[in-house]
């Protein structure tokens, strides 16, 4: 019964924007409850929106993964919308994985399925590594721009650092000068 429900429910049901692109409504079919786009430069997808245009069946959801190549089984989980929640943004954390912001092309799947077998994907990926990940080069970065002031005029032992009173102002400027030429170069600092 409930394969019945899913049969065709997938086309002409949602539509994505992705930020400076038009709304992408036609989709490549997989089957009935499997479809695709491919999204060029993902490197440069930092959000996505997905819509619903109609109700689904009571129950049914819309669950939205990407791979790294024409594999559709091989998925990473990003989110899921359904007639309770029927439009998200999904921050895609592209920009700021080594692995995926240089690729090309990505594949965006979307399969529907019962609502409820999405709920234990989003408690594996409530937690965004990506994202932790860059604010742990972010506060890098700034250890290191203190750590490069001349600390020999100064006797304050090996714990303690003498620093000017507006080094996070002058840390703020040089970081924003540096993200707005190319927000990912902490990523390739050394750890």
């Amino acid at each position: 019964m409930e394969q019945q429900q899913q049969q065709g429910v997938i086309s002409g049901v949602f539509s994505v924007v992705i930020p400076g692109q038009p709304v992408i409504t036609n989709f490549m079919q997989i089957d009935d409850s499997r479809s695709y786009i491919d999204v060029s430069n993902p490197g440069s997808v930092n959000q996505l929106t997905i819509f619903l245009q109609q109700d689904l069946p009571e129950g049914l959801g819309i669950g939205v993964f990407y791979s790294r190549s024409a594999d559709t089984t091989n998925c990473e989980f990003i989110g899921a919308i359904g007639n309770a929640q029927p439009s998200d943004t999904f921050h895609t954390g592209w920009s700021l994985n080594p692995d995926l912001m240089n690729l090309p092309a990505i594949r965006l799947i979307f399969v529907a399925d019962n609502l409820a077998s999405f709920k234990d994907l989003y408690d594996i990926t409530k937690e965004n590594p990506s994202l932790k990940e860059y604010a742990k080069k972010v506060a890098q970065n700034l250890v290191s721009f203190m750590e490069s002031f001349d600390q020999s005029a100064f006797d304050v032992g090996p714990n303690y650092w003498v620093l000017p009173n507006n080094i996070l102002d002058r840390w703020y400027t040089r970081f924003e000068a540096k993200f707005k030429h190319d927000p990912t170069f902490v990523l390739r600092q050394g750890d």
